[in-house]
């Protein structure tokens, strides 16, 4: 497993979990790098990179609209 993505805040985190939970996507929750100021993030399997990827970026792009 691999540190994927580091959350900026609790609301933020509960949004990537659900949207990789509903793609399929294992993940687990990690705690910040110390000093980091972040809520916490996320462990993706290094096969699931891509797709994780893909899923988020497009998530984030319908959130902007």
């Amino acid at each position: 497993m691999v540190r994927y993505y580091d959350a900026a805040d609790r609301k933020d985190l509960l949004c990537a979990e659900r949207t990789l939970s509903a793609a399929g996507i294992e993940y687990a929750e990690t705690p910040p790098l110390p000093g980091s100021g972040l809520s916490g993030a996320i462990g993706i399997a290094e096969e699931d990179l891509p797709r994780a990827a893909e899923v988020l970026d497009s998530a984030r792009a319908r959130a902007r609209h």
